[in-house]
């Protein structure tokens, strides 16, 4: 979709094309052209060649008689938004070409996004936007420490993921009806603050003794909803916000919710590889030579594969209990989990500060303001909810491949990760680094998938590409089924074989499993808007299936695990 410049009389070019956005400019260099607001000459050049290439009555109503050289600021600004922005991709439906995409832009040229500011800033508010689920699901070894004792400690992942996921999508389906009445910059300045007093009063949690695990679990559960709640709003505000932006500025926000993965992830390994260091030496000083005294036997289905190991750092929380002290140990090992799990709520508490920082100088930059919704303008106006509810169903009607493709890529990856890859077991590798290690991978391979879709050459806005590449990646669950995972206290053998017994295999298919993630969700999220009736409301939407997608994904994770222990997977313990 290219823009043609028409020249027009006095050196003035008028860019436009079949689904472009006029975009006047001024032929003196640095000048803007002369805004809606503004009385007009009748005798500017820039006026003449508008009235002359005006569109025909096929397109707008006649021009009301009266003075010919003046033209009201409604008028004016009918015939600078009547087409989409260029950036825009071309909608699928050739019976939207027509409809306005909004009616409050500037018309003259954005100013430039200088050292891609606004970029960057954007890209921290997708770290935020991530970091709460991405800082739970990290502290698996935490969780399940404290957890120890009671009915949800080898699956409370199941249970905060359709906490999180179905709070997550109440609170986005009141969005979608209320999005009228929605501040998105209020409401990111009250979530990014919630979100951060969530972050400390779990780093506080972390130094509280003397629950049990059951009292914990409902501690950390309703933290848990409330991240959720906040998170939702914050998301939905962001991409309402965003969605008014070019295409660029989407895939910022995307590509730092795979980056607050990583760095929480690779937080994680360098703590837990420091910690496993520190116990080799203590294990090593005071069990000598025992490690070796008895052979590793073979792993198969239903056996324990921690039984002949004397070392507890070799073996999962809820196995260490050999050696000549072993109390002492789990108790020293709890104290490491929660060093891990301190560093890294801190370090989200702070983050979230620091974004929060970022957003509030974000609305000083004119770049940022360029894009803003003008007082009075259709998207600041009330809606009746009659009207509201038909403009979210013709919404939903215009991107129905995409809407299903972004709900299909997460319900397959949330119906596995991490319920059951954080099962797979290692065979040469300890235990906490290999699942430490696999969350590293997946979440670089999501960013790396999230990467391409700034490539054009890699963005393919095709809705039946988008879908048939979401539709491939189920083939990734069979995989995933044969590696080896282990389930404690579960004493029936496996339905599926472990035909991969190779910790290199498993974290390359994890690698290639986010690389796919972040790939197919990041190109459906970017042609939503742009092929949408509604670009504001289509973020939003966008953002409800993608977390239908995440909800119905942790529902299934119920049934994957059952599958895969052959079990109740509301009963491991």
């Amino acid at each position: 979709m290219g823009l043609s410049p028409r020249r027009l009389s006095d050196g003035v070019s008028l860019y436009s094309s079949a689904s472009g956005y006029p975009l006047p400019r001024s032929s003196v260099p640095g000048q803007q052209a002369k805004r809606p607001s503004q009385h007009l000459d009748p005798a500017d050049p820039f006026l003449v060649a508008a009235n002359a290439t005006r569109p025909g009555p096929k397109d707008h109503p006649p021009r009301p008689s009266g003075d010919a050289g003046t033209l009201s600021d409604v008028e004016v600004t009918e015939y600078f938004t009547d087409a989409e922005i260029p950036w825009a991709p071309t909608p699928t439906r050739t019976s939207l070409d027509s409809l306005d995409k909004f009616d409050d832009l500037d018309t003259t040229s954005p100013p430039p996004d200088r050292g891609m500011l606004v970029y960057f800033i954007y890209l921290a508010l997708g770290v935020a936007l991530l970091l709460p689920w991405n800082v739970i699901i990290n502290a698996t070894e935490f969780f399940r420490a404290r957890f120890a004792g009671s009915p949800y400690q080898s699956n409370f992942q199941n249970y905060f993921s359709v906490s999180y996921t179905a709070t997550n999508l109440a609170a986005l389906a009141f969005s979608i009806t209320q999005q009228h009445r929605i501040k998105p910059r209020l409401t990111l300045l009250v979530t990014l603050v919630a979100n951060a007093v969530i972050f400390l009063l779990l780093t506080i949690f972390t130094r509280v003794q003397g629950l049990d695990g059951t009292r914990f679990f409902g501690v950390a559960l309703t933290l848990v909803i409330l991240s959720a709640l906040s998170s939702s709003f914050q998301q939905s505000a962001m991409f309402a916000l965003v969605a008014r932006f070019p295409p660029l500025y989407i895939q910022g926000v995307l590509s730092g919710q795979a980056v607050a993965g990583v760095i929480v992830s690779v937080v994680q390994l360098v703590i837990t590889a420091s910690t496993l260091k520190a116990a080799d030496r203590r294990s090593q000083h005071d069990f000598g030579d025992e490690l070796y005294r008895a052979p590793p036997a073979p792993v198969y289905a239903g056996a324990d594969p921690y039984a002949w190991d004397p070392v507890y750092h070799h073996a999962p929380p809820y196995r260490r209990s050999l050696g000549p002290d072993g109390q002492a140990d789990a108790d020293d090992e709890q104290q490491v989990f929660e060093m891990r799990a301190f560093a890294y709520f801190l370090m989200a508490s702070i983050v979230t500060l620091l974004v929060l920082a970022g957003f509030v100088f974000l609305q000083r930059l004119p770049f940022f303001q360029y894009y803003l919704p003008k007082p009075g303008s259709q998207t600041t106006r009330a809606v009746p909810f009659r009207d509201n509810w038909r403009l979210v169903t013709a919404t939903v009607r215009s991107i129905p491949s995409l809407i299903t493709a972004v709900s299909l890529v997460l319900f397959f990856t949330i119906s596995v990760f991490p319920a059951l890859t954080a099962a797979v077991q290692p065979v040469t590798l300890a235990p906490g680094l290999l699942i430490a290690i696999h969350f590293v991978l997946f979440n670089v391979g999501d960013w790396i998938g999230r990467f391409f879709s700034m490539f054009p050459r890699l963005r393919f806005l095709n809705p039946k590409v988008i879908l048939a590449g979401a539709l491939s990646h189920v083939a990734f669950i069979p995989l995933f089924l044969l590696c080896n995972y282990v389930y404690p206290g579960v004493g029936s053998p496996r339905l599926i074989p472990a035909a991969i017994q190779s910790d290199a295999a498993f974290l390359i298919i994890t690698l290639l499993f986010g690389i796919s993630n972040g790939y197919w969700c990041s190109l459906a999220m970017i042609a939503g808007p742009g092929a949408a009736v509604d670009k504001e409301r289509a973020g939003t939407i966008m953002s409800f299936f993608l977390v239908a997608g995440m909800a119905v994904g942790a529902l299934a994770s119920f049934g994957v695990t059952a599958l895969a222990c052959n079990c109740n997977s509301f009963d491991i313990s």
